[in-house]
């Protein structure tokens, strides 16, 4: 290997590490967000969100490791900087998982919107086949001796259906949800959608973006590891996407794009309940709790002061 083919392979290796480390740790705190929210998620979702956490983890740290070993302890060494480390093994076996689960999220998502399901089938057979391309590209690199060496035709094969099913489907779902977010009638719920689809838009689009590169550089220099990066972070960008979309739901109190008005009423409002005997009486009166996070009285709008005020004259504070 020539001197300018090691210094291509390292700054390429060393370009792949730093990004997926970087969106590694913004899963991370994306996941950190997630737990604390939304505890009560369908089983299966959160099920979905763990397991390809814990996928997104092994590959990091397999990336980690061969960039340790390839570019810290076989540093300027052509044999262990062209040796085919675990990473390119994991890493298509990742995105054949992650990106599989990420697509049937979205195709759940399209079945709930519009109540076929046709579509989402069709999107579930175009995930099932860039997923078995990747674990195809996945077993052919296990049995290569070199990383420069991924110009044969079933090399080519693979990894071409891999990354051009995963764009296909990409951008088939930012049209479906353009077009579910027009159709949506109620005005609160269209809302809510045409906020989903914008999220749907921008992480599809960018996923499918980093598809089409990884292909394209694949295609033009097939005798170097350019595509290496976005295949490298793809299942990443994958895992976050679906996170992404699920944190959405979060809503800051006060915060901008909220109706302040109704954020005011939600913390101020009273909360009644009847003590917790049974065969309550007659004369038993309810109990009104007022959260000691609401505003103060100067900040209660009228229409709250003067419910708290005529429940107060009635019951037991």
């Amino acid at each position: 290997m020539a001197d300018v083919e090691i210094v291509k392979v390292t700054g390429t290796l060393l370009v792949g590490v730093v990004l997926d480390c970087f969106l590694f740790g913004a899963l991370c705190v994306q996941l950190y967000f997630y737990y604390q929210a939304f505890p009560g998620d369908r089983w299966w979702v959160k099920t979905l969100v763990y397991v390809a956490c814990a996928i997104e983890s092994a590959k990091t740290i397999s990336i980690i490791d061969s960039a340790f070993a390839q570019l810290g302890y076989g540093f300027a060494n052509p044999t262990s900087i062209s040796k085919v480390p675990i990473a390119w093994i994991m890493v298509p076996i990742a995105g054949a998982l992650v990106g599989f689960a990420a697509q049937c999220f979205y195709a759940y998502r399209i079945r709930v919107l519009s109540g076929g399901i046709l579509i989402p089938g069709i999107i579930i057979a175009i995930s099932l086949t860039s997923s078995g391309s990747a674990l195809i590209y996945s077993a052919f690199n296990s049995k290569m001796n070199t990383i420069l060496l991924q110009s044969s035709d079933r090399t080519f094969v693979a990894l071409v259906v891999w990354c051009g099913a995963s764009a296909l489907c990409d951008i088939f779902n930012r049209h479906l949800y353009d077009i579910l977010c027009g159709a949506t009638g109620l005005r609160q719920t269209r809302a809510m959608v045409s906020r989903l689809t914008r999220l749907i838009i921008e992480t599809g689009i960018l996923t499918a973006l980093v598809a089409t590169i990884t292909l394209v550089l694949f295609i033009a220099f097939p005798q170097n590891i350019y595509y290496s990066v976005g295949g490298g972070i793809l299942p990443t960008l994958y895992a976050n996407t679906v996170l992404l979309i699920l944190n959405s739901r979060i809503k800051i109190v006060g915060g901008r794009g909220t109706n302040n008005a109704e954020d005011m009423m939600a913390l101020s409002s009273p909360t009644f309940s009847s003590a917790a005997r049974p065969n309550l009486g007659a004369e038993q009166a309810a109990v009104v709790t007022i959260p000691h996070e609401a505003l103060s009285e100067t900040d209660l709008p009228d229409e709250v002061e003067m419910k708290v005020m005529s429940h107060a004259n009635d019951t037991a504070v």
